[in-house]
């Protein structure tokens, strides 16, 4: 008989969770020791707000099994989010050439896990503190605190993750030179956030701005095939 598991980033839960229950062992003392008899509904209203709490923090923290998308070429969305745009010709520092860069914004009703969008290896991982700009702006994305992770792979990619307004910490859960493959967890931010995927200017988008994307299912782009582009300099050199 299989056990049951909720689905949650068990170790990214553990300090609001102590939290919440040295908040309702406060309360429980409270309502025993000073408040009236004939008030203590009050610590029963107080004890089902801590179960809702409770709840909350258990969803916002969930970390479903995702079905990883294993096509040749193709690039997963390293977020769950809205695609709030979509900029071409940017620079990345200490990386030569032109990137596409794709901000995705998550609300508080998405799952804030992120997933690697290539198979590759963890490069370097910069951790940079910043403002507490909300997430849904775009200067949050240069200004904000957040983890820059660059990832090697068939093609240079990055990722940033940017804390938002309300809790201000990007978790990385892995490190420099892990090899990994695509759909891989990589890491959480708490609460509303950002991320910012860069990939090389040749690969080919398949995502508009406003659309709904999800961490390690969500095909956003197709790395361009060296092979194809022979192939087709090959078949003009024949005509």
């Amino acid at each position: 008989m299989k056990k049951f598991k909720i689905p949650v980033a068990e170790r990214e839960m553990i300090f609001p969770i102590i939290l919440l229950v040295i908040l309702g062992v406060v309360i429980w003392v409270f309502t025993y020791f000073f408040v009236p008899w004939r008030y203590t509904w009050i610590g029963g209203l107080a004890t089902g707000f801590c179960l809702i709490l409770f709840f909350a923090i258990a969803y916002f923290y969930r970390d479903p099994e995702r079905k990883i998308k294993l096509v040749k070429g193709a690039i997963l969305s390293p977020a769950d989010g809205k695609i709030v745009s979509i900029e071409e010709g940017v620079e990345v520092k200490d990386i030569k050439g032109k990137f596409k860069k794709v901000s995705i914004f998550l609300s508080l009703f998405d799952v804030h896990i992120q997933r690697m969008p290539i198979d590759g290896s963890i490069e370097s991982i910069k951790r940079i503190k910043g403002t507490f700009l909300p997430a849904f702006k775009s200067e949050a994305g240069e200004k904000n605190s957040q983890n820059i992770f660059v990832i090697k792979g068939e093609i240079p990619v990055v990722v940033k993750q940017i804390a938002g307004f309300f809790v201000q910490k990007a978790v990385a859960w892995v490190k420099e030179g892990d090899s990994l493959k695509a759909g891989d967890r990589i890491g959480m931010i708490r609460f509303s956030s950002r991320v910012e995927i860069y990939l090389p200017s040749s690969v080919t988008l398949d995502i508009v701005v406003g659309m709904k994307v999800f961490a390690g299912e969500t095909i956003i782009g197709y790395i361009k095939s060296k092979v194809s582009k022979k192939s087709k300099e090959s078949k003009k050199v024949k005509k």
